[in-house]
């Protein structure tokens, strides 16, 4: 996906470790699904889902979700690249226990304690 050059040749730019195309196994009802690939994970903390889409589905949110689960990350982030601008385009999930404005794995687009999603989003704007 040419999206995820351009935002690799950007982190390249600005100095932001990634590691892209990142193979994982997924836990699904008992079961482990073999070869998962997560398209970004920056500082190894956040994971990318890159989407070029006019409607995301809820399912792209449930995927997300079970990377983050079968990952132990917290925090991730969807970017839907079809939107107008950009900043519209991103989503942010989390699984952290350390944000009061959010229960487990819920949506927390309206936190604004989650410092480290609080910051992707100032650096994405940056690129928009």
């Amino acid at each position: 996906m040419y999206f995820e050059a351009a935002l690799c040749r950007e982190f390249d730019l600005r100095g932001i470790p990634y590691s892209k195309q990142v193979q994982v196994d997924v836990l699904y009802k008992q079961s482990v699904i073999l070869g998962q690939r997560l398209d970004l994970i920056t500082y190894g903390e956040v994971i990318l889902e890159l989407k070029s889409q006019i409607k995301l589905s809820e399912f792209v949110t449930a995927q997300l979700l079970s990377y983050l689960k079968s990952t132990g990350l917290k925090r991730g982030l969807i970017i839907n690249f079809a939107e107008t601008k950009l900043v519209n385009g991103i989503k942010r999930i989390s699984l952290s226990t350390l944000c009061s404005l959010c229960s487990l794995c819920s949506l927390c687009s309206l936190c604004s304690l989650c410092s480290l999603c609080s910051l992707w989003l100032k650096k994405f704007r940056k690129l928009c």
